[in-house]
């Protein structure tokens, strides 16, 4: 069930030898289900150090006491030269997301299965299953569900359009109708502004909906509405091409270039290989490039589907950016992303607070507004208080401080 994507060949240098060191330096992504042993948390029995880790739930900003067992995450951790395997992966950022929220429609005991608001839950015995009441937590089994029951499902859509879960949980909600739902959009009616999910007994009415992206058929919808009868009346609707980026996963690995086979489509970025194809986007600046024209030592920002491996078992890269064009440090401090609320705005020396970091700017850092797609100048975003805004920023850590190259106020 555990889906471990280390590309580093991690997996098989794990088997060989346990306090192998880490090749070289950078930030690197993983997915996989949390597993909660003894209060340590750890990924497919490999202990992970949160200790400096930011969480994100939904895109926002929480504490670490908000991990669970059994919650599906991808995360970030930072590859250190000098660290060993016993040490734990030292998380930088996890997140997690929901699945599936709403009432439970049918229970299938025999087969292991539930379906609500038209989509088949699978279970199996590494799903695990809680009630969640304002008094505490405690684990449940299927057979303690009941039709109505309000639930929150994590886990993967198969291509069937069948959500295997790895953690349910049954909680108290108010407003029972409320549905949130990630599932690949079927029967897609431009005109008519709905669309099909799962078995197709539901539609999705996007008319009234806030549209975030470009629908198509067979992308993944990320819907927040109400259930109306068989129709979902959607008030939020974001489309991506893909399951992991909907999602929030948002993979993303920045380093030096080391190699590049232009016959076997693959790079080598700081010791991780991906492979490419004639759909991946290279840019260097604003200037479309081939992978011929990429040259060794050049800082690369990658973004890649962890689910999409070749025989060799890279990741395929959908986005290469080349982010400079020598390596005047020979071990750089990796680009990555904070997302988050604004906190402790100080419009005299220029900083903030998101959760615990603090933010600091440069003299180049651009500034956008993704509400109204508009570039602000650094007067304009700093001449108002910002504190309580959404915001995710781009950047790298010098000391303590966040150094930001780009922020996005959301």
């Amino acid at each position: 069930m555990f889906r471990f994507f280390m590309l580093l060949g991690l997996a098989g240098f794990l088997a060989a030898c346990s306090t192998s060191e880490l090749n070289g330096n950078g930030i690197s992504s993983l997915q996989g289900i949390l597993e909660n042993q003894g209060g340590s948390f750890s990924l497919d029995g490999q202990p992970l150090d949160l200790s400096q880790a930011q969480v994100f739930w939904e895109g926002e900003l929480v504490d670490v006491s908000d991990l669970e067992d059994g919650l599906e995450v991808s995360l970030e951790w930072l590859a250190l030269a000098s660290q060993t395997v016993t040490d734990g992966l030292v998380v930088r950022k996890i997140s997690f997301r929901t699945q599936l929220k709403a009432s439970l429609d049918v229970i299938d005991l025999a087969n292991n299965q539930l379906s609500l608001v038209g989509i088949d839950v699978n279970l199996n015995a590494s799903t695990v299953v809680l009630d969640k009441t304002p008094t505490g937590v405690k684990r449940i089994s299927l057979a303690d569900l009941r039709v109505g029951d309000y639930l929150t499902i994590s886990g993967q859509v198969d291509a069937k359009d069948v959500l295997n879960a790895s953690r349910i949980v049954r909680e108290v909600e108010d407003h029972v109708n409320r549905v949130r739902f990630t599932m690949p959009v079927r029967q897609l009616d431009d005109a008519l502004k709905q669309f099909s999910i799962a078995s197709g007994a539901y539609k999705v009415d996007y008319s009234g909906a806030r549209l975030r992206n470009t629908l198509r058929e067979g992308y993944f919808a990320q819907v927040r509405g109400v259930r109306d009868g068989m129709v979902v009346r959607a008030d939020e609707v974001r489309a991506r091409a893909n399951q992991a980026s909907v999602n929030g996963a948002s993979l993303k690995h920045s380093g030096i270039l080391e190699s590049v086979d232009l016959n076997a489509q693959t790079i080598q970025v700081s010791g991780l290989s991906f492979w490419l194809d004639s759909t991946t986007k290279i840019e260097r600046g604003t200037v479309h490039i081939g992978l011929g024209d990429l040259v060794g030592g050049e800082g690369l920002e990658l973004r890649y589907l962890s689910d999409k491996l070749n025989a060799q078992g890279f990741a395929y890269a959908t986005k290469i950016e080349v982010i400079h064009t020598t390596n005047p440090n020979p071990n750089p401090t990796p680009v990555t992303e904070l997302i988050g609320i604004i906190s402790q705005f100080n419009a005299q020396v220029h900083t903030f607070t998101l959760g615990i970091q603090s933010i600091a700017v440069l003299a180049n850092t651009e500034y956008k507004d993704e509400a109204t797609k508009t570039r602000l100048s650094a007067s304009e975003f700093w001449s108002t208080s910002r504190n309580g805004r959404s915001v995710k920023v781009e950047g790298r850590m010098n000391g303590s401080v966040f150094e930001a190259i780009e922020v996005k106020l959301r």
